[in-house]
């Protein structure tokens, strides 16, 4: 999933006078994707999602705009790379090595950030938060503040992403020691350079890609008999709900409400709870 992010600042006219609140609903067995407009003038989260054919292959389904275009040719590289290395005898029991994984990856996610700079004409950039499932383990990857979540089917958060915002200490101090400066005018938040609210993106060239490096963090969490659902969902969602709400909102209505159900009422929840932002949200079943 990718939201495009531009300076807040300096972008006139985000706003509509009337919200959108028409819902693109996507399902099967397995997973629902939902997503609204919103206030927003436009509606800037892209998604997609991976479709597996066999234990080696893989099928894609083609529904954003150029990262979103582009980011299943890298990961799926990214995976080949893995499988084809002859030194790598775990990947025949769909075991990866988490540190060769994460190198891997992330050199994929930089790479895709140069080939971008090819593409892109504007001064935006976008955030990503990615999921891989296997036999074994479950792969939450992400730049941004876009997160993903691993909750039980009671309500639990096992796992979940980290926002990457200047307002972080360990973000800050990365941004520092690159040379940059994050700074706060009085009644906005934390930015890197006065510009950006973001501390990892995809694209936004203006600024020193040292300060803002399309370098994601990975987690790896084991398939057994505690992970229910995957749940990733853009920051329209995460900045009216904490973790815990949204762990709890799916949970409780699993057992009597289909989860694109779920999905569709965590839109209107969050827009009840007042996002003005666009609103996208995965909700994907763990078979055990």
């Amino acid at each position: 999933m990718f939201e495009k992010k531009s300076d807040d600042k300096i972008k006139k006219n985000i706003f509509s006078y009337y919200p959108k609140t028409r819902k693109d609903i996507t399902y099967n067995q397995l997973f629902a994707f939902a997503g609204m407009q919103g206030w927003r003038t436009s509606n800037e989260d892209f998604h997609k999602h991976l479709i597996p054919i066999d234990d080696q292959s893989w099928k894609r389904i083609d529904t954003a705009k150029n990262a979103a275009n582009l980011v299943d040719k890298y990961i799926i590289d990214a995976l080949n790379q893995i499988r084809l290395n002859p030194n790598n005898e775990l990947i025949d029991k769909s075991q990866f090595n988490i540190n060769q994984f994460s190198y891997i990856i992330k050199n994929k996610f930089l790479q895709l950030d140069k080939h971008l700079s090819t593409l892109v004409n504007d001064q935006s950039g976008s955030v990503c938060i990615v999921c891989l499932i296997g036999p074994l383990y479950i792969y939450l990857i992400n730049l941004g503040d876009s997160r993903g979540i691993i909750i039980s089917n009671n309500g639990q958060v096992l796992a979940s992403t980290k926002d990457h915002k200047p307002s972080v200490e360990q973000e800050k101090k990365r941004i520092e020691k690159a040379g940059g400066r994050v700074t706060q005018c009085e009644n906005d938040v934390p930015r890197v350079e006065y510009k950006l609210a973001i501390s990892r993106t995809l694209g936004d060239y203006t600024l020193d890609k040292r300060f803002i490096p399309a370098s994601p963090d990975i987690i790896q969490y084991p398939i057994n008999s505690s992970a229910s659902f995957v749940i990733i969902a853009c920051d329209g969602i995460w900045d009216v709900m904490t973790n815990e709400q949204v762990a709890q909102f799916v949970s409780q209505k699993a057992s009597n409400t289909s989860i694109q159900d779920i999905a569709s009422q965590l839109l209107d929840q969050s827009f009840i709870l007042g996002s003005t932002d666009n609103m996208s949200i995965y909700i994907i079943k763990i078979s055990n």
